[in-house]
């Protein structure tokens, strides 16, 4: 079943919204910015988190099998659920930040690319996107648009994990 020009441009907003929104949260950070923490993992490893993610997210889903019994409805509760930091969840280990980019400049233009790819997906009109289906370590079966949903307000979720580390008296 495709999606609706209303479930597309939903999509689109909230893709290009939440990656403006981390570009803004950090770009006048210095180099000493970018390993603030606070208790956890530094500005930099939460922006290589959200690149680790949507990569591997990517890479998969326009591959994988249709889904069976999906439910659309679920589509603003995901995005939801996801931005609700009131609940705080493990990465799982193959999406754990491991330093694998040191430059902040590169790590954004790579993520910037990789957006750019998604958006890609999104507006490919021959792309089937919610015949594809993969599992989601908390919110279990996603098709691939709740995938791309998922994608925007897992950035959106990082986004305010950043300002919460920049905003604390001992960030710097």
């Amino acid at each position: 079943m495709p999606i609706t020009s209303q479930e597309r441009d939903f999509a689109d907003k909230l893709l290009r919204d939440s990656l403006a929104g981390l570009r803004a949260a950090v770009e006048t950070l210095e180099p000493e910015g970018w390993q603030s923490r606070r208790g956890g993992w530094s500005v930099l490893q939460v922006v290589e988190h959200c690149y680790v993610v949507e990569v591997g997210i990517i890479r998969k889903i326009p591959t994988m099998p249709p889904p069976s019994g999906m439910r659309a409805d679920r589509d603003e509760k995901i995005v939801g659920w996801i931005r609700d930091r009131s609940t705080k969840v493990e990465a799982p280990p193959g999406v754990v930040p491991e330093g694998r980019t040191a430059d902040p400049s590169e790590l954004l233009t790579k993520l910037g690319r990789l957006r750019e790819k998604t958006l890609a997906w999104l507006h490919d009109p021959a792309a089937e996107h919610r015949a594809h289906a993969m599992e989601h370590p908390f919110l279990k079966l996603l098709d691939g648009y709740q995938w791309l949903l998922m994608i925007g307000a897992h950035m959106e979720r990082h986004t305010a994990q950043i300002r919460e580390i920049l905003d604390a008296p001992e960030a710097g």
